[in-house]
């Protein structure tokens, strides 16, 4: 079951977030839990998404307008992240 993200804090693991700071390492569907990990999970699989759509420019219709904006944020990076596409 995915994660549900209510709050600002409820985005980050609770172990890494500094709430006087606001900063953490997001969750994410890798489960990395160091900023390290999580830098480079994200790299490979957003360039690989990335890779992707300038390949296949027709995956997202080009509207620009939020719902653009979004729908190349899912794109990017939905093996990363469950809220990936979302506001």
């Amino acid at each position: 079951m995915a994660h549900q993200f209510d709050s600002w804090d409820s985005y980050f693991y609770p172990e890494t977030y500094d709430p006087s700071m606001g900063v953490g390492v997001l969750r994410n569907k890798g489960d990395y839990r160091t900023f390290d990990a999580l830098e480079s999970y994200d790299y490979r699989m957003s360039f690989a998404r990335r890779t992707e759509l300038e390949l296949n420019p027709q995956i997202i219709p080009r509207t620009f307008d939020a719902q653009h904006v979004k729908a190349i944020h899912k794109a990017l990076f939905q093996d990363v992240y469950d809220w990936a596409g979302e506001y």
